[in-house]
């Protein structure tokens, strides 16, 4: 009998009482501990370090969980990686100006912001897509289409149509459209981080170069956006690229 009253009576005191009093006992230091690494993180993690962010968040420690309100969306972080830039070539300076001393008397155009994003490309699923769907470059007259990168890595592009300034010509016979697009339009003769020309169908790559004459981007500068390309799951495989560029 006094036993089974005992056990009877141990058990409901365990469950009652001494199992949450240790469980609260362990939760608190617990949760002030997660609490000073937050604080830890927030203050020596440095912004531009958002990749060793995310993998503390990912962690558990430093902030909410992943997909929690306020943690770090992945798909952000590759908006905030900054890549390397280079200048366009000093000689194509002023070209965008009236009686220019490049293509009299035409000129180039260079796109407000507001034009530019009409040409911005972005990546669903390993695909390219453009404005009006998956990027296809077979529709223009040559099918291929100018491209240029940002220091976020962001690719805007165009037909070889609106890219193109002169039809069969040589050192002197030449034909300029006018207000032509040209690797400096997208940004107005400012930095990118790379330029070429590409070839794409139904949003995969089959082409990618880094020819461009107002920019000539070394290859490192190329292999930095071929990367980022992969990282956001699209595929180019390396026959596929062409560099003409020094190293």
């Amino acid at each position: 009998m006094i036993g089974k009253w005992f056990r009877r009576n141990a058990a409901k005191k365990l469950a009652e009482d001494v199992i949450p009093a240790a469980a609260r006992a362990t939760e608190k230091p617990i949760r002030q501990t997660a609490e000073t690494l937050t604080e830890f993180v927030g203050k020596t993690v440095p912004d531009r370090d958002l990749e060793g962010r995310h993998q503390i968040e990912q962690s558990g420690f430093g902030g909410p969980p992943a997909g929690a309100p306020g943690s770090l969306d992945p798909s952000l972080r590759s908006s905030e990686r900054k890549f390397k830039t280079t200048e366009m070539l000093e000689y194509y300076r002023g070209e965008h100006l009236p009686d220019n001393d490049l293509f009299p008397p035409k000129l180039a155009k260079y796109l407000t912001d507001e034009e530019r994003k009409s040409y911005m490309l972005t990546i669903r699923d390993g695909k390219i897509y453009d404005a009006n769907g998956r990027f296809d470059t077979t529709r223009s007259k040559n099918g291929k289409a100018i491209w240029v990168t940002d220091e976020k890595g962001t690719m805007y592009a165009a037909s070889e149509e609106e890219g193109k300034n002169w039809r069969d010509w040589d050192d002197e016979d030449w034909e300029a459209f006018d207000g032509s697009l040209y690797h400096s339009s997208f940004f107005g003769g400012q930095p990118v981080s790379g330029a070429g020309e590409l070839r794409a169908v139904d949003g995969e790559l089959r082409m990618f170069s880094d020819k461009s004459g107002h920019y000539e981007p070394r290859q490192e500068y190329t292999q930095q956006v071929v990367d980022h390309l992969r990282d956001q799951g699209v595929e180019v495989d390396p026959s596929i690229v062409r560099t003409i560029a020094p190293n």
